[in-house]
């Protein structure tokens, strides 16, 4: 009776760990963090703003990206360990090529030392986002609450086409756009997710789909690797 019992302990208990009472988050790698194809379906990689990665201040600071005009002094107080982005797009017909008008979302990861670093990187990454566009510039800025992830944070920046013609006389950006920003940290990382599209064809929804998804794929996995 005895052994019948130890037997029946030990198949309740792998059987709660193949269930994931007892398993621990796989560690991910800042390549598995970024944006997937599962995450956009019907999206392609984007043949201009290819992916970049950086292992320090020095290869970040070279990026053509917002985030690399964060002075590096308050990075690295903060911890920075290295970054990646990566960026797809919708094309319009399945399969088709990229075009500069597609609906285009990009995820950006920074990874810190600790948890509080990367609470500081997403600070200095949302309010660089925040910041007025350079010249006579009529981008219009407005933030939104983010439901799903915790603590994330939301922007959305956008150009209508009656400012547009205004910022065309004045040397400004002269297209239209849409774009909304979610960023938000776990453990030592933090994420950016960005949708941008001309007018009406990205929505704040969608972007708040995609960033849970990226979320609920990320949560909890410790870093793969230094």
């Amino acid at each position: 009776m005895r052994m019948a019992l130890m037997a029946i302990a030990v198949v309740v208990a792998t059987g709660l760990v193949a269930c994931g009472g007892d398993e621990q988050t796989a560690p991910l790698t800042m390549e598995q963090r970024i944006l997937r194809a599962s995450d956009l379906p019907g999206s392609k990689p984007d043949p201009v703003e290819v992916r970049l990665t950086a292992d320090n201040l020095d290869e970040f600071a070279g990026w053509d990206a917002q985030e690399a005009e964060i002075p590096r002094d308050k990075l690295a107080k903060a911890g920075f360990v290295s970054a990646i982005h990566d960026t797809r797009f919708l094309p319009k017909e399945p399969g088709g090529a990229h075009t500069r008008d597609a609906p285009h979302v990009r995820v950006i990861v920074l990874r810190f030392r600790s948890e509080d670093g990367a609470a500081t990187g997403a600070k200095l990454v949302y309010a660089k986002g925040l910041e007025p566009c350079p010249g006579q510039c009529l981008v219009q800025n407005e933030e939104f609450e983010v439901d799903g992830v915790p603590g994330a944070t939301g922007y959305r920046r956008y150009l209508t086409a009656e400012r547009a013609k205004q910022a065309k006389a004045t040397g400004g950006p002269d297209e239209p756009f849409d774009s909304y920003t979610i960023g938000f940290t776990d453990g030592p990382f933090a994420y950016a997710v960005d949708g941008f599209a001309p007018p009406s064809k990205i929505s704040k929804k969608q972007i708040q789909e995609i960033a849970q998804t990226v979320y609920d794929r990320v949560k909890g996995a410790p870093p793969a690797g230094k």
